[in-house]
């Protein structure tokens, strides 16, 4: 009850009153509360309510986003679906509620694997809107996972240069990160290697580079390098690398233990 109350108060603020119909803005509220609330069944049924009114408003686009949300939650395809094929009636909208919309749509396409179709309304995001960079991010992915390599790198260089305040340090060592891993599938050591010292200690992707910098001199046969890389990976952090260790806090990628790495190296 104290956190429907919380969420009251926050949208109160965040979505001004609808004086043209403030019975659209009641049930918003209402939805967003379910949602919060982990409602996911009454909360879409609500989020669905706002939509048969029709309007081409903020409220719609937000209800849709959250819709795929759900979708997204439940593995629930069919609303998916159904939320691209409201999409068909609405006018295109600069408002930032809209641009969040064309990047959920972009996002959980590129999830499912549909590339080409991300990329579409990833396209459409506004330049000045604040999912503008994130958009771009997805699109060089997308270009990735078409093999589309040279369009993917250049993609991650327009992010890693962007001059907006949207472009995050967080989203441009990320850039950087994947840069280095497309020059990988291509088979440019050099190119991968230099991208990856780009990464500094204070970046959260900092393990994560060191990490995939001792497997590419493993590539490279490189043993002594790589040991080097994987010494100092223990050093900074050894909890991470205990046998039990499975996972990288970085980037949440599965990954082979100090020992099994050591034992690579040391069988050449």
């Amino acid at each position: 009850m104290f956190l429907i109350l919380i969420i009251n108060i926050f949208l109160s603020t965040t979505y001004p009153a609808n004086t043209i119909n403030p019975d659209r803005r009641e049930k918003f509220i209402r939805a967003e509360s379910l949602y919060v609330n982990n409602d996911l069944f009454m909360a879409e049924e609500t989020f669905k309510e706002i939509l048969r009114q029709q309007q081409n408003d903020d409220y719609s686009f937000d209800s849709m986003s959250r819709l795929i949300d759900i979708a997204e939650k439940t593995g629930d395809r069919a609303l998916f679906k159904e939320i691209l094929s409201l999409l068909k009636g609405v006018t295109k909208s600069t408002s930032e509620a809209y641009n969040t919309l064309l990047y959920a749509i972009g996002k959980y396409l590129l999830q499912s694997g549909d590339y080409k179709t991300a990329i579409s309304f990833l396209n459409g995001v506004d330049k000045k809107s604040e999912f503008y960079p994130r958009a771009v991010y997805l699109k060089a992915s997308c270009l990735g996972g078409l093999k589309k390599y040279s369009e993917a790198i250049l993609n991650f260089e327009t992010i890693i240069t962007m001059k907006n305040d949207y472009a995050t340090k967080d989203i441009k060592d990320a850039a950087i990160l994947d840069k280095a891993r497309i020059h990988v599938l291509m088979r440019k050591y050099d190119e991968a290697l230099s991208e990856y010292q780009k990464i500094d200690s204070l970046s959260r992707y900092y393990l994560k580079s060191l990490e995939e910098t001792a497997r590419l001199f493993i590539t490279k046969k490189d043993y002594d390098q790589a040991l080097s890389h994987i010494e100092a990976l223990v050093f900074i952090n050894p909890k991470l690398y205990l046998p039990e260790s499975i996972t990288n806090s970085g980037n949440e990628d599965t990954f082979s233990d100090y020992e099994l790495m050591k034992m690579k190296i040391l069988q050449g």
